[in-house]
C-alpha cells in the first residue's frame, strides 16, 4: 500500500465545490496509521454545503463521518492498494 498526501494546497482553509467533487470515491485513512485496518479505511462518498462551508461525507466500516477541509488535512491521507 502506498499512501500520499490527501491534498495539496496547505494554505486553503476551505473546499472549493470542484476539489471536493474530486475527492469522491478517494479511499483514505489517518495519517498515523502506518498499515490500516478495514475499519480505519474510509471512502469519500459525497459533498455537503454546511453553514456556507462545503465539506465531505467519508462513510467507514463504523458509520459516517463529514469533514471540512481543516478537519481533513494533515490527519488523513490517500491509499492506494496496489499487489506489491
Amino acid at each position: 500500500m502506498k499512501h500520499q498526501s490527501l491534498l495539496i494546497d496547505a494554505q486553503k482553509t476551505e473546499f472549493d465545490l470542484d476539489e471536493a467533487t474530486a475527492l469522491i470515491h478517494m479511499v483514505i485513512h489517518r495519517a498515523e496509521i502506518a498499515k490500516p485496518d478495514i475499519k480505519d479505511i474510509g471512502l469519500i462518498v459525497g459533498v455537503l454545503a454546511m453553514n456556507d462551508e462545503i465539506e465531505v461525507i467519508v462513510k467507514f466500516h463504523d458509520g459516517i463521518k463529514q469533514f471540512t477541509r481543516k478537519e481533513l488535512i494533515g490527519e488523513y491521507v490517500e491509499e492506494h492498494f496496489s499487489e506489491e
